[in-house]
């Protein structure tokens, strides 16, 4: 475990906690390590998924992702986590699995200057000031493109078929020992020949081999039943703009598909993109901040990213997208 801090003007500030991966070695002298955060812990391990067609509340999900990834240290908003969720989760990575539930009740996920791994709406309110002073000389600005609408679709689960139908999900010769096997489509109703089920869920399903040979698992698959859920439009184009939907597809769970929708079409409202570096800062990744020029205007917006490089004197390369 790594915690890394800045000082600046006598004034020390958390960075954050970090875990190290395998260090390098450079011409016996040099050596790099890596580091990664509770986020990308999460890309290390599989989250076998699941499906929650009566919906589940975001904190239980959410509890169950971070059990199932060893971390105890998160924290998630009230709000947030009373929000009901339907659908399905494939096997996955934990942040895979994190992703989507974020995508899905319109969260936020930071482990920026702190020891936990926080779930929370994006603020509403600036926190803090960057002055003219605070930005090193070379930032520049450019308008994202227009979008005219937001799309997002979701997805109904169902079982196929008649309810003595069921399908082949695994089928081949086997020497003894556990085999874990892992569905294309969530299933149901497993039944196995050859070996017994030690455990299974939608997505997978852990067999107990004795005997060498054949082992075939058959079920009922669910089907993914795809619709329109929420959408956005303008109601007035720019002059001169071309219409630019987007539309998102891929998120299985949903809450609010509607909500979503806007919300997506609000965050492509802001389109005005500043990038440069600045001297060390309050402000960090996620945050919502006010980001003044040396003519006297002000950009409002959120800090998408920002890179410090703490050996350079904490001078960090920061994105601002708004408006």
């Amino acid at each position: 475990i790594v915690r890394v801090r800045q000082k600046v003007d006598g004034v020390r500030r958390n960075m954050g906690l970090f875990f190290t991966d395998a260090p390098s070695v450079e011409d016996q002298r040099i050596v790099t390590i890596d580091c990664i955060d509770y986020v990308g812990l999460m890309d290390q391990a599989e989250y076998m998924g699941g499906l929650w067609l009566d919906g589940i509340t975001a904190g239980d999900l959410l509890a169950d992702i971070m059990q199932s990834a060893g971390i105890v240290d998160y924290e998630i908003d009230a709000e947030l986590a009373a929000a009901t969720v339907k659908g399905y989760l494939p096997v996955n990575t934990h942040r895979e699995a994190l992703r989507q539930l974020a995508f899905a009740v319109g969260a936020m996920v930071t482990c920026a200057r702190g020891d936990k791994l926080h779930v929370i709406r994006a603020p509403t309110a600036a926190s803090s000031t960057i002055q003219p002073h605070d930005k090193v000389t070379g930032h520049y600005q450019e308008q994202r493109e227009y979008v005219s609408g937001v799309e997002v679709y979701v997805h109904d689960y169902v079982l196929g078929g008649l309810s003595n139908n069921t399908t082949e999900l695994f089928s081949a010769d086997c020497d003894i020992g556990e085999q874990l096997v892992k569905f294309s489509s969530p299933a149901t109703k497993l039944s196995c020949s050859g070996a017994s089920i030690l455990e299974s869920g939608v997505n997978y399903a852990r067999l107990n081999v004795t005997v060498a040979g054949m082992v075939t698992l058959t079920g009922r698959v669910y089907e993914d039943q795809t619709s329109l859920g929420g959408s956005v439009y303008a109601a007035q184009m720019p002059a001169g703009a071309r219409v630019n939907v987007k539309t998102f597809e891929d998120c299985t769970l949903s809450a609010d598909p509607q909500q979503t929708a806007q919300r997506l079409y609000d965050y492509y409202q802001r389109r005005v993109e500043d990038t440069g570096d600045l001297f060390p800062v309050a402000a960090a990744a996620g945050d919502k901040v006010e980001l003044q020029t040396a003519g006297g205007r002000t950009l409002t917006g959120i800090v998408e990213s920002m890179d410090i490089d703490l050996y350079g004197g904490g001078i960090a390369k920061a994105v601002v997208v708004g408006g």
